[in-house]
């Protein structure tokens, strides 16, 4: 017991040492190994515990002769001694493994097992003493791992990243002790504090294959899921006894991959075939391994697992031919030994680093070429990355190249050119650390956009003359003209609305909004009226609902220096007297929407004017709107109603427009409220296609929210159905 002590204690002081992730010395879960390589230079050591027990009712033979009956002898034959009861096995591993580069692995294992039985059968006990056991160190195996698709000469490194294919040849040296016939009387060896008998090479299996053997792993790996890194693994191996014996094996599992710890599950199976008898004596079994990894310190695990037999044998006994050790035959124990009914595993698995890996890069690279999308042409261009508020200008050829931390960011790029080609849309890529990422840009050129043409004659407004004048386009860069000898002007602008200002001496300005479209011409002639030659202009202006004056409103000129008009503060009349000609007037009020209108003032004559204003955030209610049941198709007798009111818009084309549709308190709240908001987009889609402008009318469904009449009647449920125009501010 001494020496067995200190055998333990040697491993649980060396394990400090160097250590490995699963106890074979190689990369991997429980049984299962994985094909990934490990960081070169790399040195692990393991060592652990695994124990198993199976049930009370198997038996061993003392004399190695057959099988005792399950049933006790009346009268105990100490010639036909035999042995059942609580058996336990006991393994504990050790293993070395050093990564000699990223593709190449080697390995050395071997385990102190430990054998137990206590006898269940009285009889037996009372002759012979309590129990059994054997202990002594296993074969040894060497291992090496190689794995050819961490070669870059022959497999991608983007490849061998998600997936590689390992090979695993394994050699068997004997270093267990062959197995001994178990004495039929205690001796004195004490385990536990209890006498027992003690036999050397195992009681429930052998500690040796008593030879050399050999075999091999085929190893398969990928990577299912990258953050959080979940990843398979495939297992094939086949082994080859000195005795005539082979074993092919086989396992799968999946582990996931986090910052601290490892959960992961393998299915597991071998099967061991003795040429004597090849059905009768396969001892095999298969295993599902749920298990956990944690990483305790840097390079340094705890591996929890336990291994469920799902199939396999369940007797427990063996047949030796003759009395041991003479003519030992190679007969596995075909049941427990092979297959115990459950495994606990306890892995202690600790690493050292003899040669540094190499820090990864942190940063990538991103390049490529700006170009012309029809003939590929380099486009000198900006490309901009607002992940890290960066630009770069391209080279004249249209290629660029920048580092990155690596990660997300979003890029685009846009001519220097800037009337020639479309800007690029932006594009979100991901820079992987270490390499280099390839992105061009295609730009799309602008369609050549044909001037407009703006023309006309000028004249005397009293007179019909032609007049020489200068045209201008105030608030604008573009340059004044002067009409010719005929009066005839003539200039070319971009498409747009724009002012026109045309200005003569002795005359009064002449002003005009003007809309001018590409590749089109427009004619606008102009009367210019003698500045001596006034006109006089009076009226009101009203709140467009009540129809009553608004008082201390402001009547003004833009782009001339005629003086504002002030209306009545109490009848909201107003009179001036200007000179003749055409103007723009705009007129304001408190609490009122602005509103811009152009007139024309004859000479010594009288504009009888009158302005309606609207009031902001003011309610107008569309009578006469109906709609089909539960829909929101408008019904053909609504039409002239709409058209009112689009002739109202076109009137005052300042005024923007909530169009509010309204429901009664019937039926679902919620399918009023999309009801509501489905027919007020249909208003607003007739007046739009009746040549309302769509960015003055905007429409929102309200439901039930707002009644203006009594819900518990029909006729106050009709008046809460309704369509609303609702002023809204400039």
């Amino acid at each position: 017991m001494k020496k067995l002590g200190f055998i333990i204690g040697a491993i649980f002081i060396c394990s400090y040492l160097s250590a490995v992730p699963a106890p074979t010395g190689v990369s991997g879960l429980n049984k299962v190994l994985s094909a990934s390589p490990e960081h070169m230079g790399r040195l692990y050591f393991i060592w652990g515990g695994k124990v198993s027990q199976n049930r009370s009712n198997d038996s061993i033979s003392l004399t190695s002769i057959g099988r005792i009956p399950l049933s006790v002898p009346t009268a105990y034959d100490t010639s036909y001694a035999a042995q059942r009861g609580n058996c336990v096995m006991l393994d504990i591993p050790f293993a070395l493994g050093f990564s000699i580069t990223n593709c190449l692995e080697v390995n050395i294992n071997s385990a102190f097992l430990a054998d137990a039985m206590e006898d269940s059968v009285t009889a037996i006990a009372d002759a012979t003493g309590s129990g059994c056991v054997s202990y002594g160190f296993s074969d040894t195996e060497l291992g090496v791992k190689f794995t050819p698709t961490q070669l870059p000469q022959l497999f991608p490194t983007e490849l061998a990243k998600k997936f590689n294919v390992g090979l695993y040849p394994l050699l068997s040296f004997p270093t267990g002790a062959q197995k001994t016939a178990i004495p039929k009387i205690c001796g004195q060896d004490t385990v536990f504090g209890y006498p027992c008998r003690k036999s050397d090479g195992g009681i429930h299996r052998f500690f040796t294959n008593d030879g050399v053997s050999y075999g091999g792993k085929l190893l398969i790996s990928g990577v299912l899921v990258a953050d959080p890194a979940l990843i398979a693994h495939l297992n094939l191996g086949y082994m080859k006894y000195p005795h005539g014996d082979s074993k092919y094996t086989y396992g799968f599992g999946v582990e996931g991959q986090y910052q601290f710890f490892s959960p992961f599950i393998e299915l597991y199976g071998e099967h061991r075939l003795v040429p004597e008898d090849e059905n009768e004596l396969d001892d095999g079994g298969i295993y599902v391994t749920p298990g956990l990894r944690f990483e305790t310190l840097a390079n340094s695990w705890i591996t929890i697992a336990v291994d469920f037999k799902i199939s396999g044998y369940d007797d427990a006994s063996w047949d030796f031919s003759n009395n041991l050790p003479d003519n030992l035959q190679r007969y596995e124990l075909n049941g427990f030994g092979g297959t115990p009914p459950w495994r606990a595993n306890l892995i202690f698995s600790h690493g050292f680093n003899y040669m540094k890996p190499p820090a990864p890069p942190s940063t990538g690279t991103l390049a490529g070429k700006v170009m012309d999308k029809e003939d590929e042409k380099g486009v000198k261009a900006v490309v901009s990355f607002p992940t890290f508020d960066t630009t770069i200008t391209t080279n004249e050829d249209g290629s660029y190249a920048i580092t990155f931390s690596a990660g997300k960011t979003i890029v685009s790029a846009s001519p220097i050119e800037k009337g020639k080609y479309k800007s690029s849309e932006e594009q979100t890529v991901l820079i992987t650390a270490g390499e280099k990422q390839i992105l061009n840009f295609r730009l799309e050129r602008k369609p050549v956009e044909k001037p407009a043409i703006l023309t006309g004659k000028i004249t005397d407004r009293v007179s019909r003359m032609l007049c020489i004048a200068n045209i201008s386009f105030p608030e604008t860069q573009i340059s004044p003209v002067v009409s010719d000898t005929s009066g005839i002007y003539r200039v070319e602008i971009s498409a747009g609305t724009y002012v026109l200002k045309a200005e003569k001496s002795g005359y009064i300005p002449w002003t005009q909004p003007v809309t001018c479209k590409a590749g089109e011409t427009t004619i606008l002639n102009i009367e210019l009226s003698p500045a001596a030659q006034m006109a006089t202009i009076a009226g009101k202006v009203l709140d467009y609902a009540s129809r009553a004056g608004i008082g201390n409103a402001k009547i003004s000129f833009p782009t001339t220096q005629l003086p504002d008009v002030i209306t009545d503060a109490a009848t909201g009349t107003y009179k001036a007297q200007i000179p003749a000609g055409t103007y723009t007037v705009k007129i304001e009020a408190d609490k009122y929407v602005p509103e811009g209108v152009v007139i024309v003032c004859e000479p010594n004559a009288t504009l009888l004017k009158d302005f309606e204003l609207f009031k902001k955030e003011e309610k107008i209610v569309l009578h006469g709107i109906n709609f089909k049941v539960n829909s929101a198709e408008i019904k053909p007798e609504s039409y002239p109603v709409l058209n009112t009111a689009a002739e109202l818009l076109k009137k005052h084309p300042d005024v923007r427009v909530e169009i509010s549709g309204h429901a009664s308190a019937e039926g679902n709240a919620s399918r009023n409220l999309t009801l509501s908001q489905l027919r007020a987009e249909s208003v607003r889609n007739y007046l739009v296609t009746a040549g309302i402008s769509a960015d003055k009318l905007t429409a929102r469904g309200y439901g039930i929210t707002q009644p203006i009449a009594d819900n518990g009647t029909e006729p106050g449920r009709q008046q809460n159905r309704r369509i609303e125009f609702k002023i809204l501010s400039q």
